[in-house]
């Protein structure tokens, strides 16, 4: 049996590697000439807490959605 450790570095490791993955689908699909439009390496690697506290309405649209999900889950 593996250790919790372990199993988190693995999910880490799995994690990484998807998203590695992703990033170089979308820089290689930006090159292709059939692509409307180059897509920026900041843009794509912006992390969402950032953009969230740059933009409040999008922090206070993001809530709203969530809580309203929760409610809808409770059955309200």
């Amino acid at each position: 049996m593996m250790m919790q450790g372990s199993l988190s570095d693995a999910a880490q490791d799995a994690h990484a590697r998807a998203i590695g993955t992703r990033h170089a689908e979308i820089l290689r699909a930006a090159r292709l000439p059939h692509a409307p439009l180059a897509m920026p390496r900041q843009v794509i690697e912006r992390p969402l807490a950032e953009a969230v506290a740059q933009t409040p309405f999008l922090s206070r649209l993001i809530g709203v959605f969530a809580s309203g999900i929760g409610r809808t889950a409770r059955g309200r």
